[in-house]
């Protein structure tokens, strides 16, 4: 006021009467320097600020109510959004590793259930171009499987009366074994196709992992004699969860490739090990390792490096695998090459 403005106290005051009064001040200036020669100070009752303040505190309950019904309307919308798209995100996931037997169920929210339709949709027709697929290998399979059988058997029967024959058909006989040598790869490829095909229903045991290896290893102890590499064992004691059949041969099939890329003298290591949640079995070897722009594409069927292979080892070993709820990785440098096939733990 002072300074020539006018001004009104903040604080409410009562008096001795009990009422509310709030001060007001003005300046008084001179008329003719215009300077402020007095202050005015005037009291008056300020009773009508109670109802404001009353009211400015009903606002301030009514805001503070109002702000926890948006949170949990907000909630609410949230978990009844979250909750939809989590299971359309597990659906996708199932689809994205093969599963394509689920089936994906409807949901109440509009645009969520049509989203939900058209993967329904979708996972239909993957199921059945899967399910068309599947059966034209195992046709085609079936269909050469019956003719080859019949080879062998003539072949074989060839051979035997060659064999009663003159020595002078050696040559012969030697033809007749090469002839009998393609037929038993051929007949290979087709049993890779058929099972890599194949749905195969698990029979889960509880199996020892140590007791997988050395089984594996008796399996092709000759082969690795045959070609000068020495198979060490490395394993710990633990049980898993597994179909033991299966198991042993998508593991046979990853020893006779680390055995194909050993050099003659080198050392393959089958391993047992336990890890958080699991136990791996390891096949390392000592070849000459897989190029960094074909270990992506090793999984793949239909993909080899070798002359004669049908490209399907690996991808019905990784398939085994992922139908025990496990995995199957590569890790492979010059010199160092490792195939780790994980199974969970039992217990």
């Amino acid at each position: 006021a002072f300074a020539g403005e006018q001004a009104a106290s903040l604080v409410l005051f009562e008096g001795t009467d009990g009422k509310t009064y709030k001060s007001g001040y003005a300046p008084v200036k001179d008329e003719q320097t215009g300077q402020v020669v007095a202050v005015a100070v005037v009291e008056a009752e300020a009773d009508f600020f109670r109802p404001l303040g009353a009211l400015g505190r009903a606002f301030a309950v009514l805001l503070g109510v109002g702000l926890l019904l948006l949170s949990a309307a907000a909630v609410v919308t949230a978990a009844g959004l979250a909750a939809p798209l989590g299971r359309l995100m597990d659906a996708a996931l199932r689809m994205g590793r093969g599963d394509l037997s689920t089936p994906v169920r409807p949901e109440r929210t509009r645009e969520i259930g049509t989203l939900a339709l058209e993967l329904e949709s979708m996972r239909r027709q993957l199921e059945g171009r899967d399910r068309q697929l599947k059966m034209m290998i195992a046709g085609v399979a079936h269909e050469v499987r019956n003719p080859l059988g019949g080879m062998e058997l003539f072949a074989g029967l060839l051979d035997e009366e060659l064999a009663s024959a003159s020595p002078s058909v050696a040559e012969a006989r030697g033809h007749v074994e090469r002839v009998r040598s393609e037929l038993r790869y051929l007949t290979r490829i087709v049993e890779d196709f058929l099972a890599f095909a194949r749905e195969q229903p698990l029979s889960l045991t509880e199996v020892e992992g140590r007791g997988l290896l050395e089984s594996v290893r008796s399996h092709l102890e000759g082969e690795a004699q045959a070609r000068g590499v020495e198979v060490v064992l490395e394993a710990v004691p633990g049980r898993v969860s597994a179909d033991e059949g299966l198991v042993t041969a998508a593991l046979v099939n990853l020893l006779k490739n680390a055995l194909q890329a050993s050099p003659k003298g080198g050392r393959v290591v089958l391993r047992g090990r336990v890890e958080e949640g699991g136990y791996a079995l390891e096949v390392e070897d000592c070849g000459k390792g897989i190029p960094a722009e074909e270990a992506d594409k090793v999984f793949e069927p239909f993909f080899t490096t070798r002359e004669k292979g049908t490209g399907l080892g690996l991808p019905l070993a990784r398939k085994i695998a992922e139908a025990h709820r496990g995995s199957l990785t590569l890790e492979s440098r010059p010199g160092r090459t490792v195939l780790s096939f994980r199974l969970p733990l039992v217990g």
